[in-house]
């Protein structure tokens, strides 16, 4: 597994070599973020190769790979960008996500299954920044958390009633088919 430190190390060694790389760098970013091993990096029209040039000339033994935006949509990390006008975000899920999380009937205890429920909605009003994405976010964790036996109150949930002390949560029977 390594050693505990490793990731510190890691992390304290990528940030040197962004210094030095940024530093040295023939294209200023405009905005630079790291988290872990990803970046979002914001650069002048066509100038992004000239910068995946010099940060893989830093060190060789470190490379770089880039992923630009398509159709004004870049995934990064758990969001979705969009730039239309202005730079918006909403909930990023890989095309391989299934929308199945702890089942309300599973032997699990209720302050767990309350848990994933309050996760879900704080991750929508955390990485949303316009109010029609959390609507649109809202109606899609209702209709997911109902076809995971997860009923709130018989109602959608909005980000303003989120005082989940106030919630009645239970099971209800599986539909047969």
């Amino acid at each position: 597994m390594g050693s505990p430190v490793s990731a510190v190390v890691a992390n304290l060694y990528m940030k040197f070599l962004e210094e030095e790389a940024l530093n040295s760098a023939p294209v200023k970013p405009v905005l630079w973020k790291r988290y872990v091993d990803d970046t979002f990096c914001i650069v002048k029209k066509g100038s992004e190769k000239h910068l995946l040039k010099h940060l893989n000339s830093v060190r060789p033994s470190i490379k770089f790979t880039m992923e630009s935006d398509e159709d004004i949509k870049l995934p990064f990390l758990d969001c979705l960008l969009k730039r239309d006008g202005m730079l918006t975000s909403t909930v990023y899920r890989k095309p391989t996500h299934t929308d199945r999380y702890l089942h309300f009937m599973s032997h699990h205890p209720n302050h767990v299954k309350r848990g994933v429920v309050r996760c879900l909605y704080q991750r929508a009003r955390r990485i949303t920044n316009t109010s029609e994405n959390l609507k649109e976010e809202e109606k899609h964790l209702h209709k997911v958390l109902q076809s995971n036996a997860v009923y709130v109150n018989s109602h959608l949930v909005s980000s303003s009633d989120l005082n989940f002390k106030s919630f009645s949560f239970f099971s209800a029977k599986l539909k047969k088919p």
